[in-house]
């Protein structure tokens, strides 16, 4: 069974177990791409990580950046950043 999502128009599937079960299969799907993420890109993200760590240490910066939920995301990536680098000036 399928019903309308009224904020967007898009379709939204519904489990026979209602919206409960959607919430579920949600959620577990989420998880598994993050497993995945974690089996597959952790090198990768270890790497980023340090290149991003030696650039700020030498006096570049990070910029990020995103169009629509990317922005927010890019938003959220630096505001992180900076939040870990006050809280460690502050130690």
């Amino acid at each position: 069974m399928k019903s309308n999502d009224e904020t967007s128009g898009s379709k939204v599937a519904i489990s026979k177990d209602g919206i409960t079960g959607h919430i579920v299969e949600e959620i577990e799907e989420s998880i598994a791409v993050k497993v995945k993420l974690a089996r597959c890109a952790s090198k990768e993200i270890a790497e980023a990580a340090s290149i991003m760590v030696e650039r700020l240490k030498s006096g570049h910066k990070v910029i990020a950046f995103g169009n629509g939920g990317s922005a927010a995301d890019a938003q959220h990536f630096i505001a992180e950043l900076v939040g870990c680098y006050q809280a460690a000036r502050t130690r």
